[in-house]
Parts: C-alpha cells; sequence; structure tokens
C-alpha cells in the first residue's frame, strides 16, 4: 500500500502523522508527506519523503489558514502534485486538511483522517 499522509504543519497534528507513517513503513508499506516545505529536513531525519507542491515550493498546510480558500486551494493543488508523483492507494488526512476531502471528491480516492484523543 502506498500512502500519501496530508498533515497540517503544526508539531501536534505532524508528529503524531509521522509516528503512524514510521509504524506503516516498519510494516512494508511506502509512505510520503504533503506539509510546509519548512518541514523537509526533518522528515528526511526520520526517513521519510515530503513531496513539494512543484517546481515553485512553498509554504502550504499551515494552520494559521487552514480554512481559508486559498490555502484550501493550495493544499489541493500541492495533493494533486504528489498523486501524480507517488501514486498514492489512499490519503491519510486530518480534520484540517481539507485539500484531501476536496482530492477524495475529485479523484475517488480513499480517505482516512487521523483524529487525537486526550
Amino acid at each position: 500500500m502506498r500512502a500519501l499522509f496530508c498533515s497540517i504543519s503544526t508539531p501536534g497534528l505532524l508528529y503524531p502523522a509521522i509516528g503512524m507513517a514510521l509504524e506503516l513503513q516498519k510494516r512494508g508499506h511506502e509512505v510520503a508527506f504533503v506539509t510546509d516545505s519548512a518541514h523537509t529536513a526533518f522528515l528526511a531525519e526520520h526517513g521519510l519523503e515530503r513531496i513539494a507542491r512543484g517546481l515553485r515550493d512553498g509554504p502550504s498546510f499551515a494552520v494559521a489558514q487552514w480554512g481559508m480558500p486559498l490555502a484550501v486551494a493550495i493544499q489541493l493543488k500541492h495533493i494533486e502534485y504528489a498523486m501524480a508523483q507517488f501514486q498514492p492507494d489512499i490519503l491519510i488526512g486530518q480534520p484540517l486538511t481539507l485539500g484531501a476531502y476536496l482530492a477524495h471528491e475529485r479523484y475517488d480516492i480513499p480517505v482516512s483522517y487521523t483524529h487525537l484523543r486526550a
């Protein structure tokens, strides 16, 4: 299985997604991330790939802008670019990754959402 993690760039959402991705990877699955470009090196330190949002990579998945229409459009375009590069079988998002909802609707790709519980 190839899982594309779509994560808001805040540590409280990104770090649990990294833990899940590492577990899937340990079980033989392929994983990649779409998240803000600021986390590229951090993901690489953990052996995880961040797919850029295109030739003109830049900010995406910022928590402060999660519901703004332009930010959601950027999320979707980032996910679409990553889908073309990585060919995922599933998207794994979070409640704030609205671009994943749209990609699911547009491309009929399965999507799962992580929920943190106290």
